[in-house]
């Protein structure tokens, strides 16, 4: 039975191993209305994000300034399509 285990916690190991090596990039920031007669709102969301990242876990890598952003216009058809493009 030890053996079993042995091998199967083994295979794990192997099978996982190359996931590790190919780490992909992750984006962080959100998609808002930042132009038109509600960009207000949007900008405040943004600075709010901004705020916070500086904020949080200090001796962490910061993504303020670096943060993602991207303006669905007031139309939920090109905010459903900014994460895809």
């Amino acid at each position: 039975m030890k053996k079993v285990l042995l091998a199967g916690c083994a295979a794990l190991a192997l099978a996982t191993t190359p996931a590790v090596a190919q780490q992909k990039t992750v984006k962080i920031g959100f998609i808002s209305t930042f132009s038109g007669p509600v960009a207000a709102i949007g900008n405040d969301m943004r600075n709010s994000f901004e705020a916070r990242s500086r904020s949080s876990r200090p001796q962490a890598r910061r993504p303020a300034g670096r943060g993602h952003y991207e303006d669905d216009q007031i139309k939920p058809d090109v905010g459903v399509q900014k994460p895809r493009s």
